[in-house]
C-alpha cells in the first residue's frame, strides 16, 4: 500500500492534480493500481469498527445495568457538574450524575454586578467556501451538498452575553439549562476553561430526555448569514419542571446583582418568571429578543399565560429598562404590541401625550437625528411607541450602525444641555414629574468591513450587549442609563472585534475595559 499511495501521489504532481481536484484523483487512482483491494480493505476497516462498537455497547449497557443507570459516560467532563465529597472514584462517579447534586443552587457564588439567563449552545457555523472554478460565486446551492469551512465554539445568546460582559470586567453570574448529555457535559468543561462560574447551569437528568441546545448557522461567501436551525427545545422547558424558583430564584436574592439580562429562547413563562423575579429582587431588566419569532413572546401571550408586558405596565410600572432588537426584531415587537392593545392603555397615553409628540414623530426631525431610509422603514417611529414599556431602545441596523432611543426623566441635565441639543427629539413640559423628554441619537459604526475582514457574524450583537450592560452595571451611585451613549461606541468597538474573531467572543475585547472604567 505504501508503494501505491507513493505512485498516486506522484502521478497526481505529474499530471497538473491541484487543490480540491487533488484527493478524488489519488484515491481513484490508488483503486486502479491495487486492483480494488483498497476499497474491500476500506470496507472490511468499516465492518470491523462497528461489530467492535457494537461489542463495547452490548458491555456498557450491561455495567450501567448493574449500575442502575448511574454511571458516568463522560468522566472527563464529571467535575463539571457539582458533585457531594466523598471517598472513593465510584462514588464521585456516581454522584456527578445525581439530579440532587448536580441540581443543588451553589452556596459559594458571591455578590454579581450582572447575571445572564439566557441559552447555552453548541455552535456550528458553516461558511461557504467555493471550488475554484466558482470562487466567484457567493452563495450556497440549494438543495445540494455545498463545500464549506465548519467550525465549533460553545455559544448560545446567553452564553455569549455573559462571556463578553466578563471579558471587560463586569462580575457575572450565567444562568442555563444542559441535558445530561455529551454536549451538555461538554458545554460545561468549556465554561470552566472561559472561567465562567457553572453554578448557574441547571443540569437535567438523562431520564428527562432533554437534549443540549445546539445552532448550526449556514453563512454565504461574505460570511453574511443564509439560514439557521436552532435545536433550543430545552429552554422550552415549563418553569416547574426546571424548578425556578427552588434553583435559580435563591441565586437573585442572595447575589443581588444591578442588571438581569434575559434572551428570547426561553418560553414565554419562564421569561416572566426571570423579569419578575429580577424586580422582585431590585435589578434593573435587559431583553435580547434572539429572533423574530421568539421577539414577540414580550407581548403575546403563552398557553395559558399572560404576556410578559401587559398594559399596566406602562412608565413608570415598566418591566423592562433596555431592549437590543435588530430593526426586523424591532417591527415584529412594534406590530406585536400594537395588536395586543398596548397602544390604547391609559399608562400609554399618559407618556405619549407627556411627550407631546405628532403621531408620525416629527418626521423632518426624526430625519435629521437619524435618516431619511430609516424613517421610510418606520424605525424612530417604532421605537418612539415602545418606549412607554421599554424606556431605552438599542436597535441593531447592522452595517448601518446602532440607533439608540431613550426615554428621559425630568431634569435630565441632557434636556438643558446645549452638547445635547442635536440629539433631544422631544421635551416634556416643565411641569411633568413622569417623563422629561425623548432622546435619539444614531451611532454609525466605528469601521464597516467587507469580504475576508469579516471572519464571523454569529456573536457580534451579543458582544455589544455584553459590554453595553457591563457598562450600565459600572455606574458610581448615579442612573446608569445617563451613560449609556458613553457606553455604546466602546461596545461597538467590541463587536468589530468579534466581527474579526473566530470565536464567539473575541478575547481581544479586554482591553476595552480600561475604557468603561474611564466614563
Amino acid at each position: 500500500m505504501d508503494n501505491i499511495i507513493e505512485e498516486a501521489i506522484r502521478l497526481a504532481d505529474v499530471e497538473g492534480y491541484h487543490g480540491s481536484d487533488n484527493t478524488p484523483f489519488i484515491l481513484s487512482k490508488i483503486k486502479e493500481l491495487s486492483g480494488g483491494k483498497s476499497v474491500a480493505a476500506n470496507r472490511a476497516l468499516v465492518e470491523s469498527n462497528v461489530k467492535r462498537a457494537t461489542k463495547v455497547a452490548v458491555e456498557l449497557a450491561k455495567l450501567e445495568k448493574s449500575h442502575k443507570g448511574s454511571l458516568n459516560r463522560q468522566l472527563f467532563a464529571s467535575t463539571a457538574i457539582p458533585t457531594a465529597t466523598t471517598s472513593s472514584t465510584s462514588e464521585t462517579i456516581d454522584n456527578s450524575t445525581s439530579p440532587d447534586t448536580a441540581n443543588s443552587p451553589t452556596e459559594h457564588i458571591e455578590k454579581a454586578d450582572v447575571l445572564i439567563a439566557g441559552s447555552l449552545a453548541i455552535d456550528f457555523s458553516c461558511d461557504y467556501a467555493p471550488l475554484a472554478e466558482r470562487s466567484t460565486e457567493v452563495t450556497p446551492v440549494p438543495h445540494t451538498s455545498n463545500p464549506a469551512i465548519i467550525g465549533q465554539s460553545l455559544g448560545g445568546v446567553g452564553h455569549n452575553v455573559a462571556l463578553a460582559a466578563s471579558y471587560v470586567g463586569s462580575p457575572v453570574i450565567f444562568c442555563s439549562v444542559v441535558g445530561n448529555d455529551f454536549s451538555g457535559r461538554a458545554a460545561l468543561s468549556s465554561l470552566e476553561k472561559e472561567k465562567l462560574a457553572t453554578g448557574g447551569i441547571k443540569v437535567l437528568p438523562s431520564d428527562s430526555g432533554a437534549r443540549t441546545a445546539q445552532y448550526v448557522a449556514v453563512n454565504d461567501g461574505k460570511k453574511d448569514l443564509v439560514l439557521a436551525m436552532a435545536d433550543m427545545s430545552i429552554m422550552e422547558i415549563p418553569s416547574h419542571d426546571l424548578d425556578f424558583h427552588g434553583f435559580w430564584e435563591p441565586m437573585l436574592r442572595r447575589t443581588k446583582p444591578k442588571w438581569v439580562v434575559v434572551d428570547g429562547n426561553w418560553s414565554s413563562e419562564v421569561l416572566a418568571n426571570w423579569v419578575a423575579a429580577a424586580r422582585k429582587h431590585g435589578a434593573r431588566v435587559a431583553f435580547e429578543p434572539v429572533s423574530t419569532a421568539k421577539s414577540t413572546r414580550l407581548f403575546s401571550k403563552g398557553l395559558g399565560q399572560n404576556p410578559v408586558i401587559g398594559p399596566e405596565d406602562a412608565v413608570p410600572n415598566h418591566m423592562l429598562s433596555l431592549a437590543t432588537p435588530n430593526n426586523l426584531e424591532l417591527t415584529e415587537m412594534y406590530t406585536t404590541a400594537r395588536e395586543a392593545e398596548l397602544f390604547d392603555s391609559p399608562g400609554w397615553f399618559r407618556v405619549i401625550d407627556a411627550l407631546g409628540m405628532s403621531n408620525a414623530g416629527s418626521r423632518e426631525k426624526l430625519v435629521s437625528i437619524t435618516d431619511a431610509a430609516l424613517v421610510k422603514e418606520g424605525i424612530p417611529q417604532q421605537s418612539i411607541q415602545l418606549l412607554p414599556y421599554i424606556p431605552s431602545i438599542l436597535t441593531k441596523l447592522g452595517s448601518r450602525g446602532v440607533l439608540l432611543t431613550q426615554l428621559l426623566r425630568p431634569r435630565d441635565p441632557r434636556l438643558t444641555d446645549p452638547k445635547y441639543a442635536p440629539y433631544i427629539l422631544s421635551r416634556a413640559s416643565t411641569d411633568d414629574d413622569l417623563v422629561g423628554g425623548v432622546y435619539m441619537r444614531l451611532f454609525p459604526p466605528d469601521e464597516v468591513l467587507v469580504g475576508k475582514q469579516i471572519v464571523s457574524v454569529n456573536g457580534a450583537g451579543d458582544t455589544l450587549l455584553g459590554v453595553v450592560v457591563a457598562g450600565l452595571a459600572k455606574e458610581t451611585g448615579k442612573k446608569g442609563d445617563r451613560y449609556l451613549e458613553e457606553i455604546v461606541p466602546i461596545a461597538q468597538k467590541a463587536s468589530l472585534r468579534t466581527l474579526q474573531s473566530q470565536s464567539s467572543v473575541s478575547e481581544h475585547i479586554k482591553g476595552l475595559s480600561t475604557l468603561l472604567e474611564a466614563l
